[in-house]
């Protein structure tokens, strides 16, 4: 696991370097529901408005992808040029910001990009 994890209610999820984001039972650790969102997860999840939002590094940059808090099933994704290394915020204003490097930078980090809800 690269990414820390986050928690809501009685669940823990995440993120790991085998591209998937791991749902688990806070008093047991069992696994509730997993999700392939992309090739590598270094980002932690958000728990928001019922949703698990993540970023992503693919082979041809990274994305953002919400996931429903319960059962895993994906709700959208959205593509980013970059790969994503920081955590996902998630705004009252129904706006997701994330923190993207262009894929084989070696920046350390290069602004952001938001997403309307």
């Amino acid at each position: 696991m690269e990414s820390s994890p986050s928690a809501s209610k009685d669940t823990v999820f995440v993120g790991s370097a085998d591209g998937w984001l791991y749902a688990l039972y806070a008093t047991t650790g069992v696994l509730k529901w997993k999700a392939e969102v992309g090739d590598s997860v270094k980002s932690s999840p958000t728990v928001a408005g019922g949703h698990v939002f993540v970023g992503a590094s693919t082979q041809k940059g990274g994305q953002v992808t919400a996931l429903n808090e319960q059962t895993g099933q994906r709700q959208w994704f959205f593509r980013t040029e970059g790969w994503v290394t920081g955590k996902v915020r998630c705004h009252a204003t129904a706006h997701v910001a994330v923190g993207c490097l262009p894929a084989g930078s070696g920046v350390a980090a290069v602004g952001h990009c938001c997403l309307h809800l």
